[in-house]
């Protein structure tokens, strides 16, 4: 397994964390605070 990971990746798999631990309202908002610049 690659050490080096693409951030979408990550921040893929973190949002399936949070789903999975507190439902999709909140990664909804989750995804609409995110700072989508911090990927570029």
């Amino acid at each position: 397994m690659s050490r080096t990971m693409h951030p979408r990746t990550l921040y893929l798999i973190i949002l399936k964390l949070i789903e999975l631990r507190s439902g999709p309202s909140v990664v909804r908002q989750q995804i609409i605070s995110f700072d989508w610049s911090s990927l570029k």
